[in-house]
């Protein structure tokens, strides 16, 4: 699952739903134990919605109702997640819908690029700006070398697959992600791409080293890591989420043994707690705080019956 803190949590989960035809989970207040596993406020975060592509039961989007402001600002022009990305049939199709609703505004429509170069693919995407400031990437694959299956989905939008984030300090994040969490890399390498760049927006002559984190079943976590000074300092108000995209949530073969590795390295851990709502139903959760300002939720795996 991924989240995003949002004052219009309802209206931004109304208007998906609608456009993309993508399902409510669960919706409601929140538990107070997700907010102890957030470090938030008794108080904050009152409400959240939890949605999916239909018939998934992972990369879930939940949204959570805040009182901070997300910055009015364009993608990855801020260290931290920037926004969702979410694989489509067809993305000429999705961005015309968008379009017809009115409700969000795309950067530029679709544009053609090629991410052979860090072992990926040729893509078709666009960035939109829903309700309350949340960027929504729109992805459909057009190759990838052989003999790897190209990813795609039957629905006009699938689940989400990524929550790519503006980055600083790739061993920090190597040590977090692939070290820490045993999450391995999948793509690497340097992305100088006029193109690529204007799919959200950043100076066409911008190169920047790109590694993307293989989470599992399909999911991801990309790290664009830009030179010095060129992306702002990350913003979380006190005892909140940061505004916008704001979290992971993975499940863990071992939540124990991760955990005391991650509290032994010096890591803030909140939890293990168990939790209620969905996508939980009982398990066992903690959360920790990535390099990049990012939060990840671990969730252990189900008890045996």
């Amino acid at each position: 699952m991924f989240t995003a803190s949002t004052p219009d949590a309802e209206a931004l989960a109304d208007t998906w739903a609608r456009v993309t035809g993508c399902e409510v989970v669960e919706a409601g207040d929140t538990e107070a134990g997700l907010r102890e596993l957030w470090g938030a406020e008794p108080g904050s975060h009152q409400r959240n919605v939890v949605l999916a592509a239909p018939g998934a039961s992972r990369g879930m989007l939940r949204l959570v109702e805040t009182d901070a402001p997300v910055a009015d600002e364009l993608p990855a022009s801020r260290l931290g997640p920037f926004g969702f990305e979410f694989f489509s049939r067809d993305v000429d199709e999705i961005h015309a819908r968008l379009v017809a609703d009115g409700t969000f505004q795309a950067l530029a429509p679709p544009h053609d690029y090629d991410m052979s170069a860090i072992g990926s693919g040729i893509g078709r995407s666009f960035a939109a700006r829903g309700p309350g400031g949340v960027w929504m990437l729109l992805t459909t694959m057009k190759s990838v070398p052989p003999p790897r299956p190209l990813p795609g989905v039957a629905e006009l939008v699938g689940p989400v697959v990524n929550m790519p984030m503006a980055a600083r300090d790739r061993d920090r994040a190597v040590a977090f992600w692939r070290d820490l969490l045993g999450v391995p890399v999948r793509f690497d390498g340097t992305m100088a791409d006029p193109v690529v760049n204007s799919v959200i927006s950043l100076p066409p002559d911008r190169a920047f080293h790109c590694t993307v984190f293989s989470v599992g079943d399909g999911q991801l976590a990309e790290h664009h890591f830009h030179p010095d000074g060129a992306v702002a300092a990350d913003i979380r108000p006190s005892g909140r989420l940061r505004p916008g995209p704001a979290a992971y949530t993975c499940q863990v073969d071992d939540l124990d043994a991760v955990v005391a590795v991650a509290r032994a390295e010096g890591h803030g851990v909140r939890g293990p707690v168990e939790l209620a709502c969905a996508p939980y139903r009982g398990r066992r959760v903690a959360a920790v705080t990535g390099p990049q300002g990012e939060l990840v939720e671990l969730v252990g795996t189900p008890a045996a019956a």
